[in-house]
């Protein structure tokens, strides 16, 4: 009976979970490092991740991510900020941005990204 039950319960576990569909991607800038993550979920096109690196503390670290779909051709641009942005350590970041044609949420991709320190 347990042989049976354990597969089952994970069987059963992955149909009701469904693909994962939050998206990751890292890039590097100037001794920076930038992980995005990001999904569709309704009407709103979520980004977290974290900025580490670099070479100066900032007051306020901006950020733009901009994105595209390759199904639809839609854009979605997030436009963000980390207070007290430190070099050394983890400095989260979190934001969305709402989007109109809702009908390719695994089709988003990074097409380019900024980040401003300001003194």
């Amino acid at each position: 009976m347990k042989k049976i039950f354990l597969p089952l319960c994970l069987s059963l576990a992955l149909l009701f979970t469904g693909p994962q569909t939050t998206l990751a991607k890292k890039f590097h800038e100037d001794g920076h490092e930038i992980e995005i993550l990001w999904k569709q979920k309704g009407e709103q096109l979520r980004t977290w991740g974290k900025i580490t690196g670099g070479k100066t503390t900032c007051k306020q670290m901006n950020y733009t991510i901009s994105f595209q779909n390759s199904e639809n051709g839609s854009y979605a641009r997030v436009h963000g900020f980390i207070n007290n942005y430190r070099p050394i350590g983890r400095n989260n970041f979190r934001a969305s941005d709402k989007i109109y044609n809702t009908s390719h949420d695994k089709s988003w991709y990074v097409t380019s990204y900024d980040i401003n320190c300001l003194n």
